[in-house]
């Protein structure tokens, strides 16, 4: 070897330990999954653990909680959409719960939170199925170690068109604001018949929406009919319509809560829609309603052949149960209600001539038998008059005629005439009663022979019928007197 080959060998030499120098003194590149992280898999997933030990050098800090250990895993999404982690600490743990993504060389946070005063946290994000999601279970400073159950959800896929079919009594089913926040059924509708919908949930509103047939996508469709907050309605397919229909359940809270449901479809029965079922004039009925099912509304019609007629309306049921009592116009405008209340209801109204509607209508899923009885009455007037006149005298051991005069009685009806007498001491008392009918033309005539000298008065009180109103007149005063000399 020459001097210069030597040269050159050696300037080579020096470059190489420069780079090895240089080589070790950079850092080392932090891992992006801490070496002791647990593989889970893929949602769902609960396991069982213990938090303790301490921080890891490969591991990242999380930023809700000032940590003493972490306990990591990974895991990986089904499909994209929404995700939930779950941490129940038990014993004496104070705890956080940390999610982070990792894609390709990248670690992002996503979200941390700490355990509340009863040891539960919950944490949700929309996850992609590309890469995985380190999660860490903290063990918080100053708390003893403990054992955790840790829940990994992912949220279910969205339904597509048109859905399984309705089965005959309905669907029972559970929705989640976050991991299944909608359910799709179908089921054939016939154009122009009237079908009576109810969606029931113990607790939260759900969203009912319904889909023409052929729909291809829910997310790209408008719905025919909605309702935001669930509950009883009606539903009829228009010129247009008629076939395979889907009914979508939606929770649009957005918490990870699961809510319990039923929905039920069905042709309405004769008194669920107009014309309702004839009510006549005295008619009791019984029926049975649910605010649960979907018997939801009795409709009962009815007329007011004259005016000037006392209209009420008798509504029993047990001092639990409240059901309205509406009383509508033929074109549902409303007129009276006895609403938001429980047990017996009765409606009194002076309401036009005409025809009306009224629905029996249960309030907060309520249930239960009732009784409905309706009166439509002429309203009356009564007057009475002695001798023709308001005030008489005649001598002892005379008859006098008392006429009574009833309006508007044109189905007839008992009277009671009462009579009382004055003392100077006492001042009136009762005497005694004179009963009669009045006849088609409202009227009836007594005769009576006053007992004794005296002042005397009398009044007249229609009892009223099924057609006509109780009403009573005024006094008139009769005076027997013995001549003065």
């Amino acid at each position: 070897m020459n001097a210069r080959s030597a040269g050159a060998v050696g300037a080579v030499a020096a470059v190489f330990v420069t780079l090895v120098a240089a080589s070790a003194a950079l850092p080392t590149p932090q891992s992006i999954v801490p070496s002791k992280a647990r593989p889970l898999g893929t949602a769902p997933v609960t396991i069982t653990d213990t938090a303790g030990g301490r921080l890891a050098r490969d591991a990242p800090v999380p930023s809700c909680a000032a940590a003493a250990g972490v306990v990591w895993y990974t895991i990986q999404a089904p499909h994209r959409g929404a995700m939930v982690a779950r941490l129940v600490a038990q014993g004496e743990l104070d705890g956080a719960v940390a999610v982070y993504r990792i894609l390709r060389s990248q670690r992002t946070p996503v979200a941390c939170t700490k355990t509340n005063i009863h040891g539960r946290a919950r944490v949700a994000w929309y996850a992609y199925a590309e890469g995985s999601y380190l999660v860490g279970v903290v063990r918080r400073q100053g708390s003893a170690s403990g054992s955790f159950q840790l829940s990994l959800l992912a949220a279910d896929v969205a339904p597509t068109p048109p859905g399984p079919a309705l089965p005959a009594g309905g669907a029972a089913d559970t929705v989640n604001g976050v991991l299944d926040n909608a359910d799709a059924w179908s089921a054939q509708l016939d154009r122009g018949t009237t079908y009576k919908l109810n969606v029931t949930s113990p607790a939260g509103c759900l969203r009912l929406e319904i889909y023409r047939p052929n729909t291809y996508s829910f997310a790209h469709a408008t719905p025919v009919y909605e309702n935001s907050c669930g509950g009883y309605d009606l539903f009829t397919p228009g010129i247009d319509g008629g076939g395979l229909y889907s009914f979508v359940v939606r929770d649009l809270s957005g918490q990870p809560v699961t809510h319990y449901y039923r929905l039920r479809v069905e042709e309405v029965g004769p008194d669920d829609s107009a014309p309702g079922l004839k009510l006549e004039n005295g008619q009791f009925v019984t029926g049975t309603i649910s605010g649960r099912a979907l018997d939801v509304v009795d409709l009962y019609r009815f007329a007011v052949p004259r005016s000037n007629e006392l209209t009420t309306l008798d509504l029993r049921q047990r001092p639990s149960v409240g059901f309205d009592l509406l009383l509508m116009t033929e074109t549902g405008g409303r007129m009276a209600c006895a609403c938001n209340v429980k047990g017996r209801q009765v409606l009194r109204e002076r309401i036009p001539q005409g025809r009306y509607y009224v629905a029996v209508r249960s309030h907060a899923k309520s249930s239960g038998r009732y009784g409905l009885q309706l009166f439509v009455r002429d309203v009356t007037t009564t007057s009475i008059s002695a001798n023709g006149a308001q005030f008489t005298e005649l001598p002892p051991d005379t008859t006098i005629p008392l006429q009574v005069t009833v309006t508007s009685a044109s189905h007839g009806g008992a009277v009671v005439i009462e009579i009382d007498r004055h003392d100077p001491l006492a001042g009136w008392m009762f005497s005694t009663t004179v009963r009669g009918s009045v006849d088609s033309s409202g009227s009836y005539v007594a005769s009576w022979m006053p007992p004794t000298v005296g002042h005397w008065r009398a009044r007249a009180r229609f009892v009223g019928t099924p057609f006509s109103s109780f009403s009573q007149s005024g006094y008139v005063q009769v005076h027997v007197a013995e001549p003065l000399e």
